[in-house]
């Protein structure tokens, strides 16, 4: 989720709660080194390296086999579109819907970062003062309540957002989280596989309150359309409701 402070399943408990039909299985995974208050492994770098986002991919794809194997409808929120993007053109007859949530804009998805400005970031938010300092702050709840208010959520967010967002902090959970919010998840241009590896139909979903525009991918991609509902950034949170029916629907409509 956008906020960076806990890259893991708990965010889609609502859509879970949601979620209508007695044939349909959810997964929501936790990524490499996310989700440790769920039993998951501290990601050590010095132990394991991990490419950023293949490694995240792959992470997922172990779980496809069991849980996926055909006819599956990929969900990625925000900042996480490049994992979805690597899925879904490498999983194509596994993965036959891909939904694109509040997604970077389609000029982000298909820049680079120099390297210069991603060690940068990642050296600041991985520096031991510099990065508990940046993270003490990043992790009070006022600082999350503000962010969410300002960023994310069109009509202000919940309690249980922040709840949830502050138990899912820990100096565990930091080295994935300095990953995400450096850049390394977005580092380089994914046009090559927005254009040509993902061939399912696309639906990008993002809120009334979020005026970025996300006319590009429709007119980029194959088989791509692009929908409004009420909310803003973390749609899955804000607007259950109407993001599973809308997902339902894309899913119903056989083009």
């Amino acid at each position: 989720h956008p906020v960076g402070i806990g890259l893991n399943s708990w965010f889609w408990e609502k859509i879970i709660d949601t979620w209508q039909s007695s044939h349909t299985t959810i997964l929501a995974p936790d990524l490499i080194g996310c989700g440790t208050q769920n039993g998951g492994d501290e990601w050590n770098p010095k132990k394991r390296a991990l490419s950023f986002p293949l490694g995240w991919v792959e992470g997922v794809e172990t779980l496809l086999p069991r849980f996926a194997k055909s006819d599956c409808t990929l969900i990625v929120q925000g900042g996480l579109a490049p994992v979805g993007v690597l899925l879904a053109a490498r999983n194509p007859d596994r993965i036959s819907r891909v939904v694109f949530a509040s997604p970077p804009t389609w000029k982000d998805m298909v820049t680079d970062f120099t390297p210069l400005e991603l060690q940068r970031n990642f050296e600041f938010l991985t520096n031991p003062f510099s990065a508990d300092l940046a993270f003490t702050l990043l992790e009070q709840q006022q600082l999350i309540r503000f962010f969410s208010n300002q960023f994310l959520f069109a009509e202000g967010c919940d309690e249980k957002w922040i709840q949830c967002t502050t138990e899912a902090t820990s100096k565990e959970m930091r080295l994935p989280v300095a990953a995400f919010n450096a850049g390394l998840v977005n580092h380089r241009s994914f046009e090559k596989e927005l254009t040509n590896g993902v061939i399912q139909p696309t639906l990008v979903l993002s809120g009334y309150g979020d005026k970025r525009d996300r006319e590009e991918y429709t007119h980029a991609m194959q088989r791509c359309r692009w929908k409004k509902i009420s909310g803003c950034n973390v749609l899955p949170w804000e607007n259950p409701l109407d993001f599973c029916t809308t997902i339902q629907e894309f899913i119903s409509d056989k083009e």
